[in-house]
């Protein structure tokens, strides 16, 4: 090209599909029909460029997730007590070392829970532990020593005779951390089949699960267990409630076992799947028990939290795109201007780009009502668009250094395509003399993407011998 002084090339997005699938048009790659090469040195400008104007204002991963914060009252149940006992233990004094804690663990969960009985003749301590509870002994604690366990942590939960030694130290500290698992109540409830059938004999499965659970609602326990039968596979999930058994014994639902494929006396406890005997028939004369256990509780206002995403898009409207927000209200001013109202015992958090789409100088609210500083930008934020291309030497752009070619105004830009000229364009040196492919790169004000939704981009670059001043 050596008696060539300028020439244009011509970039359509859709123009080699079939070298790089995955160009867009607002990132593509072409492939020239023969390589440029460059004598000399030559400078590259954007003479002429068509964007479609229907990029998605909403985009993954910048401005399209907020979070909700919300106060929610709960019924909190204290299924287990925790309490430390410290007592001071001395060797001329072990009876009252013993009896002293006794009484630590009456005042601290009642009587018949623990209880522990020496025997000074025959050196033993025997330990009556209630099921349910638990004594958390801690590794290098005296107590180790005295009842003959090893030097670990240890959990006493069950009743037992042990040895018993004094210990050399003295006095000396002894902690250990009580657990009580045991309900304050346990209602007992027995569902006879006779309530429910008569004199009848029910062999269908599908009848006594139905005619179960009827009757479970009638007794309003419905909430805490029912059946759920599975004709196809002839199972029967048994779904209970976290603090409600049921139990089946043969003395008095032996009919009801051989039905559930079951031989001995059962606890079912949470959901469990039973396969069903179809041949099976269940007795008028059996019966069941259900044991709900009753613990204290209290209601607590619990905070929670959740992460919430509007889908990227295009939002041609403000009303498209302010309806689409959960838990909060967001409306258009006649100022431009958007409201927001935040319902009691809530709060939002916006990401950055989001609250700035919006209006906002701040991301977090309260709630309450609320008007933003600045208008409604349904543009997403790109008031402008920055051309790259690998063609060019990069050059000082703000704080960084890039290959940027031109930056396209389109603020007020109402047609669906955005269609630019330059009669005189400005140029910039050309970064290689092999040219065989071309990138071409939009990007926001923000280097971010920009994601087009159809149509396409062309870009025309003069390229021109560098002046000679």
């Amino acid at each position: 090209m050596d008696d060539v002084k300028e020439f244009y090339v011509t970039l359509p997005s859709d123009s080699s599909m079939n070298y790089f699938p995955s160009n867009t048009q607002s990132s593509y790659r072409t492939k020239l029909s023969a390589p440029i090469i460059l004598n000399g040195e030559w400078e590259v400008a954007l003479s002429e460029i068509s964007i479609p104007h229907n990029w998605f204002n909403i985009t993954a991963n910048h401005n399209n997730f907020y979070t909700i914060l919300y106060e929610k009252e709960e019924v909190v149940v204290m299924d287990k007590f925790e309490q430390e006992i410290k007592i001071t233990y001395k060797s001329e004094s072990v009876d009252a070392f013993w009896f002293t804690l006794n009484g630590k663990i009456v005042e601290t969960i009642g009587e018949t829970k623990i209880k522990f009985e020496y025997d000074a003749h025959a050196a033993t301590v025997a330990a009556h532990i209630r099921k349910g509870v638990e004594l958390y002994v801690a590794k290098e604690s005296k107590l180790l020593y005295m009842l003959h366990l090893p030097n670990e942590e240890t959990i006493l939960s069950t009743s037992r005779i042990y040895q018993f030694r004094i210990s050399q130290q003295s006095p000396v500290e002894i902690v250990v951390k009580i657990v009580d698992s045991t309900p304050r109540s346990v209602l007992e409830i027995e569902i006879e089949m006779s309530a429910m059938f008569g004199r009848m004999t029910i062999h269908k499965p599908r009848v006594l699960f139905e005619i179960l659970n009827r009757h479970l609602a009638a007794r309003n326990i419905d909430e805490l267990i029912k059946f759920e039968y599975d004709r196809h596979k002839l199972e029967v999930s048994i779904i209970l409630s976290k603090y409600v058994e049921m139990h089946i014994e043969k003395s008095s639902g032996s009919s009801l076992l051989r039905k559930l494929n079951l031989q001995e006396n059962t606890v079912i406890k949470q959901t469990q799947k039973l396969r069903v005997n179809y041949l099976a028939h269940v007795n008028s004369n059996d019966s069941f028990k259900v044991f709900i256990q009753e613990y204290p509780s209290f209601v607590k206002s619990i905070k929670h939290s959740k992460d919430l995403v509007i889908k990227p898009g295009i939002y041609k409207t403000p009303s498209n795109l302010l309806n689409s927000f959960e838990y909060i209200q967001l409306s258009l001013l006649e100022n431009s201007k958007t409201k927001l109202h935040v319902p009691d015992y809530y709060e939002v958090k916006f990401a950055k780009a989001l609250a700035e789409l919006l209006g906002f100088d701040k991301t977090s609210f309260k709630s309450g009502n609320y008007e933003s500083k600045y208008s409604l930008d349904i543009s997403g934020g790109i008031t402008e668009i920055f051309i790259y291309s690998d063609l060019v030497q990069s050059h000082h752009v703000g704080d960084s250094f890039a290959p940027l070619l031109r930056i396209i105004p389109c603020i007020n830009e109402k047609e669906d395509q955005i269609v630019k000229y330059y009669d005189r364009p400005l140029y910039f040196p050309v970064r290689k003399t092999f040219i065989e492919t071309i990138q071409i790169e939009l990007k926001t004000s923000f280097a971010t993407d920009i994601t087009i939704n159809g149509g396409k981009t062309y870009a025309i670059l003069p390229f021109r011998r560098k002046p000679i001043n």
